[in-house]
Protein backbone atom coordinates (compact mmCIF):
# COMPACT_ATOMS: atom_id res chain seq x y z
CA UNK A 1 0.00 0.00 0.00
CA UNK A 2 2.72 2.24 1.19
CA UNK A 3 4.39 1.70 -2.13
CA UNK A 4 1.69 2.05 -4.15
CA UNK A 5 1.11 5.56 -2.79
CA UNK A 6 4.49 6.53 -3.23
CA UNK A 7 4.67 5.42 -6.45
CA UNK A 8 1.26 7.90 -7.20
CA UNK A 9 3.66 10.72 -5.72
CA UNK A 10 6.81 10.42 -7.85
CA UNK A 11 4.22 10.21 -11.09
CA UNK A 12 2.69 13.25 -9.85
CA UNK A 13 6.45 15.19 -8.70
CA UNK A 14 8.93 15.63 -12.07
CA UNK A 15 12.63 15.17 -11.25
CA UNK A 16 11.43 13.23 -7.73
CA UNK A 17 14.89 11.48 -7.66
CA UNK A 18 14.41 9.72 -3.98
CA UNK A 19 12.42 9.47 -1.05
CA UNK A 20 12.96 8.43 2.65
CA UNK A 21 10.15 8.13 5.22
CA UNK A 22 11.45 8.64 8.50
CA UNK A 23 10.33 9.08 12.61
CA UNK A 24 11.69 11.48 14.90
CA UNK A 25 13.46 8.56 16.23
CA UNK A 26 15.76 7.82 13.47
CA UNK A 27 14.25 4.68 12.49
CA UNK A 28 13.53 4.60 8.80
CA UNK A 29 9.86 3.71 7.56
CA UNK A 30 10.62 3.03 3.87
CA UNK A 31 13.26 4.89 1.20
CA UNK A 32 13.88 4.37 -2.21
CA UNK A 33 17.74 4.98 -2.06
CA UNK A 34 19.97 2.45 -3.51
CA UNK A 35 22.18 0.21 -1.75
CA UNK A 36 24.86 2.22 -2.21
CA UNK A 37 23.38 5.32 0.27
CA UNK A 38 24.01 5.04 3.86
CA UNK A 39 20.74 5.83 4.54
CA UNK A 40 20.29 5.46 8.38
CA UNK A 41 23.13 8.44 8.13
CA UNK A 42 21.17 10.49 5.60
CA UNK A 43 18.28 10.10 8.08
CA UNK A 44 20.24 11.17 11.25
CA UNK A 45 21.35 14.15 9.45
CA UNK A 46 17.57 14.79 8.65
CA UNK A 47 16.84 14.77 12.01
CA UNK A 48 19.70 16.93 12.70
CA UNK A 49 18.41 19.62 10.79
CA UNK A 50 14.75 19.35 12.00
CA UNK A 51 15.95 19.69 15.59
CA UNK A 52 18.66 22.07 14.65
CA UNK A 53 16.05 24.61 12.93
CA UNK A 54 13.75 23.81 15.94
CA UNK A 55 16.91 24.60 18.09
CA UNK A 56 17.36 28.01 16.31
CA UNK A 57 13.51 28.49 16.96
CA UNK A 58 13.31 28.19 20.88
CA UNK A 59 16.82 30.63 20.92
CA UNK A 60 14.54 33.18 18.99
CA UNK A 61 11.78 32.98 21.61
CA UNK A 62 9.29 30.64 19.50
CA UNK A 63 7.50 28.58 21.93
CA UNK A 64 5.56 26.58 19.22
CA UNK A 65 8.65 24.33 17.22
CA UNK A 66 6.40 21.92 15.06
CA UNK A 67 7.34 22.79 11.47
CA UNK A 68 5.54 21.81 7.97
CA UNK A 69 8.14 21.58 6.06
CA UNK A 70 11.66 22.68 5.31
CA UNK A 71 13.10 23.26 2.06
CA UNK A 72 17.29 23.17 0.87
CA UNK A 73 17.89 24.33 -2.81
CA UNK A 74 21.16 23.96 -4.24
CA UNK A 75 22.18 24.12 -7.76
CA UNK A 76 21.92 20.79 -8.43
CA UNK A 77 19.33 19.39 -6.02
CA UNK A 78 16.17 20.37 -3.47
CA UNK A 79 15.70 18.23 -0.35
CA UNK A 80 12.02 18.72 1.00
CA UNK A 81 11.40 17.80 4.56
CA UNK A 82 7.53 17.34 5.39
CA UNK A 83 6.35 16.66 8.42
CA UNK A 84 3.83 13.77 7.95
CA UNK A 85 2.49 12.93 11.46
CA UNK A 86 3.22 13.70 14.79
CA UNK A 87 6.62 12.40 14.76
CA UNK A 88 6.55 10.99 11.35
CA UNK A 89 8.27 12.66 8.15
CA UNK A 90 8.98 12.71 4.30
CA UNK A 91 12.31 13.62 2.82
CA UNK A 92 11.28 14.37 -1.10
CA UNK A 93 15.16 14.46 -3.14
CA UNK A 94 14.54 16.38 -6.66
CA UNK A 95 17.02 16.63 -9.80
CA UNK A 96 17.11 20.70 -9.47
CA UNK A 97 18.03 20.42 -13.55
CA UNK A 98 14.60 18.67 -13.84
CA UNK A 99 12.30 20.94 -12.09
CA UNK A 100 11.56 24.75 -12.23
CA UNK A 101 9.40 24.63 -9.08
CA UNK A 102 8.22 21.74 -6.64
CA UNK A 103 4.47 22.19 -5.75
CA UNK A 104 3.64 19.45 -3.18
CA UNK A 105 -0.17 20.91 -3.15
CA UNK A 106 -1.30 18.05 -5.78
CA UNK A 107 0.17 15.55 -3.54
CA UNK A 108 -1.16 16.90 -0.45
CA UNK A 109 -4.08 13.63 -0.44
CA UNK A 110 -1.50 11.12 -0.61
CA UNK A 111 0.54 12.78 2.04
CA UNK A 112 -2.68 12.39 4.02
CA UNK A 113 -2.94 8.54 3.09
CA UNK A 114 1.59 8.52 3.95
CA UNK A 115 0.87 9.56 7.46
CA UNK A 116 -2.38 7.10 8.10
CA UNK A 117 0.00 4.51 7.44
CA UNK A 118 2.93 5.56 8.81
CA UNK A 119 2.07 6.09 12.19
CA UNK A 120 -0.49 2.78 11.98
CA UNK A 121 2.86 1.02 11.52
CA UNK A 122 5.20 2.88 13.93
CA UNK A 123 2.39 1.46 16.55
CA UNK A 124 2.56 -1.68 15.94
CA UNK A 125 6.46 -1.84 15.64
CA UNK A 126 6.81 -0.62 19.33
CA UNK A 127 4.58 -3.35 20.63
CA UNK A 128 6.21 -6.04 18.72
Amino acid sequence: MVMKILNKVKNELPGLIDYIMFYNTGIVFQSSFSEKANVPVICANLNEVINTFRQSLVCYGVSSTDYQKIIFESTTHIIIILKLGEDSNIALFFDNTQVDEVNIRPIQKYLNKLEDLIDMDKSELEYN
